[in-house]
């Protein structure tokens, strides 16, 4: 179907090899596919406990993760190019949406063009007091990954500038 947005959202699988992965499908559909794909990678790595209600057999398995599912797909950040994951490690299942970012912080990671001082990127985002921007904008920005320093070494450096890592890039 054409009428659902193409998105990303990663499956991983990591039972074996917890540094990489032993499974991964890279969902790159619609909503609607993406939901069955989601459902088919959780059937093929998790069992399925025989639960009984009654006498009909229920799937707690597929009762559950269908709310995951649609919860990773209802609830992710669509501006964002950052893939939603959902990760099966030995023990545990992790849903992760695209992180939430401050406006504040969404607003410096548009205004960022290059390597930038400082001082440019305050008149970039109309701001004037130093205090506010250091506080709300760039050490939140450093803080989660999504701007560096180009002298990491020397940050009070009068040459210093600042630019979007390859996760900020993801987020604008």
């Amino acid at each position: 179907l054409n009428v659902c947005p193409a998105h990303r959202t990663d499956l991983i699988l990591r039972k074996i090899n917890v540094d990489r992965y032993d499974d991964r499908d890279l969902v790159r559909t619609n909503l609607i596919d993406s939901y069955d794909r989601i459902l088919i990678f959780i059937q093929k790595h998790l069992s399925d406990p025989f639960y009984l209600d009654g006498i009909e057999r229920i799937s707690l398995r597929d009762v559950i993760f269908r709310e995951v599912a649609s919860n990773m797909l209802i609830h992710r950040e669509y501006m964002s190019g950052a893939p939603a994951r959902l990760i099966i490690e030995y023990g545990k299942v992790t849903p992760e949406v695209t992180p939430e970012v401050a406006p504040e912080v969404q607003r410096m990671l548009a205004a960022l063009h290059g390597d930038m001082t400082r001082g440019e990127l305050m008149d970039a985002l109309g701001l004037k007091d130093e205090k506010h921007f250091r506080e709300n904008y760039q050490q939140t920005g450093i803080a989660l990954g999504l701007i560096e320093m180009t002298i990491p070494d020397k940050p009070r450096s009068s040459r210093q500038r600042y630019r979007l890592t390859e996760k900020g890039k993801e987020m604008v």
